[in-house]
């Protein structure tokens, strides 16, 4: 009886995972385009010289997004089946791919609005004029290491999360077609058989390994605590630049945690591996139409084509 679910798994990986890959692709051609193409050709994107440093970290981010999507497709299209190593590696990837993004995200909307620990600093309206470029402490530095404080806070709460093997239910998606369902089960899966005598059903191949979870919920939460605790350290110094980077540390290792926090939500509080694959999917979607509005808006050409004589 795992034809309604296997249908469902099939519009998954098929309806929104390819999409997903080739939008990926595309995306990452034209961002190198973006700081690599000169006028007069048509840009998406262009990138100006005092910005690419910034642009950078988005641009390593979406890689490390289409890696771990890669991986991802192997497990899906090529074993057909959970696979421990690819799951570690799109973990890998994707937690890294979310801390270069909060990194990238937070410098561009520095060097455009916020002008943290420059004149023109937009805090400035309510610190009448900044301290820290007069050599002594930043009045927000508290705020700073609060917020770094309940970063490393909340790697706590993974660690008593169940790590225990999470198995698909695909009698939750039942299709109400007797005939359909027999089919499947009587002359569909032994014709596959007959072809691949390791073939799984869907409800057997489909699972949540335990070491996939230590992984998310101990190792990963583990490597971002000395990555906050590192940032702190560093944003204590009364070295600005050392202070910079420091900052930058901190928001790294929040981007990476919320990797964790995100596939615990799917995982555990759905309680449903297919709804949260279609959740998973759905957020992948979303983070890239943001990505991508975001760009274009921030970066829109204003390059004129010349047409030919």
């Amino acid at each position: 009886m795992d034809l309604g679910a296997v249908l469902l798994a099939l519009t998954v990986s098929i309806g929104l995972k390819i999409p997903i890959m080739l939008i990926t692709a595309n995306l990452i051609y034209k961002m190198y385009r973006s700081t690599h193409a000169s006028p007069p050709k048509k840009l998406w994107a262009v990138i100006p010289k005092e910005n690419r440093q910034e642009f950078k970290w988005l641009y390593f981010s979406l890689i490390a997004f289409f890696i771990s999507e890669t991986f991802c497709g192997v497990e899906t299209w090529i074993l057909m089946r959970s696979d421990a190593t690819m799951r570690a590696i799109h973990a890998l990837s994707s937690s890294t791919g979310m801390g270069l993004f909060a990194v990238g995200l937070y410098l561009l909307f520095n060097k455009k609005i916020i002008f943290y620990a420059e004149k023109k600093c937009v805090l400035n309206k309510m610190c009448k004029g900044c301290t820290l470029l007069a050599g002594e402490t930043c009045k927000f530095n508290s705020t700073v290491l609060i917020f770094g404080t309940f970063i490393f806070l909340a790697v706590f709460p993974p660690f008593f999360v169940s790590t225990e093997i999470i198995t698909a239910d695909p009698t939750k998606f039942i299709l109400p077609f007797e005939s359909v369902n027999r089919w499947y089960e009587f002359t569909l899966i032994p014709l596959l058989k007959s072809f691949d005598p390791n073939y799984k059903t869907i409800g057997v191949a489909f699972f949540l390994p335990k070491s996939t979870q230590i992984l998310e919920n101990k190792i990963l939460p583990g490597i971002v605590g000395i990555i906050v605790i590192a940032g702190l350290m560093l944003y204590s110094s009364k070295k600005l630049a050392t202070k910079l980077i420091g900052l930058n540390t901190i928001l790294f290792g929040a981007g990476m945690l919320c990797y964790t926090y995100f596939e615990i939500i799917l995982n555990r509080l759905v309680g449903d591996l297919f709804l949260g694959a279609i959740g998973h999917e759905i957020g992948e979607f979303v983070f890239l139409f943001l990505l991508t509005e975001f760009l274009t808006v921030t970066f829109k050409p204003n390059v004129q084509v010349i047409p030919n004589p």
